[in-house]
């Protein structure tokens, strides 16, 4: 309670802007917030934070980047957002559930939601794109990253 009432909301305000920032810039984030997490659990200073993040249920910020983006896209795309036709499916039948993917020459155009938005959402499996609510949209969605870090972890 205490990190989703006083920390979470300063990680994921904007996070759909900034959140695909320089990875150096976002990689201090992650260890300011490995940091509060061991404060919280009252671990020591150099234990594994994996099984902290999973007992205590807390997305890391790449897991919050990628959640909050996915939000943002099933937003758009049953316009849910007024005035926000950025995104496009692919006319192909058999990845019609996959977006069009926008390259952009400069660097700092690809670190903006329209061209990075279509490569994480092409990643994500058919239930989770296909779903019919925003409630479930999300509930698969937060299964699926929890499924990804448990792989790695």
């Amino acid at each position: 309670m205490l990190y989703n009432s006083l920390i979470k909301p300063h990680f994921t305000y904007c996070i759909t802007i900034w959140g695909n920032s320089f990875k150096t810039y976002i990689h201090k984030l992650y260890i300011l917030q490995k940091r509060v997490v061991r404060i919280i659990s009252r671990s020591e200073f150099h234990s594994h934070t994996a099984p902290l993040f999973q007992t205590y249920n807390i997305m890391t910020v790449y897991e919050l980047y990628i959640y909050f983006v996915g939000l943002f896209i099933y937003k758009s795309l049953n316009n849910n957002i007024p005035y926000c036709n950025v995104f496009h499916r692919n006319i192909n039948q058999r990845n019609s559930q996959n977006l069009r993917s926008v390259f952009r020459k400069k660097k700092i155009c690809q670190f903006s939601i329209i061209s990075s938005g279509p490569k994480i959402w092409n990643d994500f499996p058919s239930n989770v794109k296909v779903s019919r609510s925003l409630y479930c949209f999300k509930k698969c969605l937060r299964t699926f990253l929890r499924s990804i870090i448990s792989d790695f972890a």
